[in-house]
């Protein structure tokens, strides 16, 4: 599995949080709490301790030098648009701070993930941690918390099953 491999199912699955979050809330309300939530992440983006989740060498198999077909950003942004998505939720999709983390990293996106390191699983399990903190960010009344969280959360089980299959590990045996 390549980082963009792992990238591109990381934004369907992130896509799939929004589209259900506007289901439940309907899109312009979830516009505001994306906004709201935007602007609570850039405060205290500045307070916040730096995560300990970090990439290693040895995580990745590099690519051999050659052209390929397509970029790996093309393909990305070909899922994105695939998807459709309202332009406002796609906007935030781009903006996932997990995504944004990968994508303004060094690490080459034709990369292929060592099946011998950790990389991959710990990357699935920051995934999921990253993603329930997303979650909880969402300025929403207490009464919908839980009710978001487990609207949320239900795409990235699937992500992690998946990505643990790919990567030749029982899923089960990761959770």
């Amino acid at each position: 599995m390549t980082v963009a491999e792992l990238l591109t199912q990381l934004l369907i699955t992130h896509a799939h949080v929004l589209q259900r979050l506007a289901a439940y809330f309907g899109e312009e309300e979830l516009f505001e709490l994306l906004e709201k939530a935007s602007e609570i992440r850039e405060e205290q983006q500045e307070k916040k301790p730096k995560s300990p989740y970090q990439f290693q060498k040895d995580w990745f198999i590099q690519a051999p030098l050659k052209i390929a077909k397509t970029s790996p950003y093309a393909e990305l942004d070909g899922t994105v648009r695939e998807i459709n998505l309202p332009a406002v939720l796609e906007f935030h999709l781009w903006a996932y701070p997990f995504y944004r983390e990968w994508i303004e990293s060094s690490v080459d996106l034709r990369a292929t993930i060592n099946p011998t390191s950790q990389g991959g699983s710990l990357t699935v399990q920051e995934a999921l941690v990253q993603a329930k903190s997303w979650l909880s960010s969402l300025p929403v009344h207490p009464i919908h918390a839980e009710r978001v969280i487990t609207l949320g959360m239900t795409p990235w089980i699937r992500f992690q099953s998946e990505i643990m299959k790919k990567l030749g590990a029982r899923p089960l045996n990761s959770l």
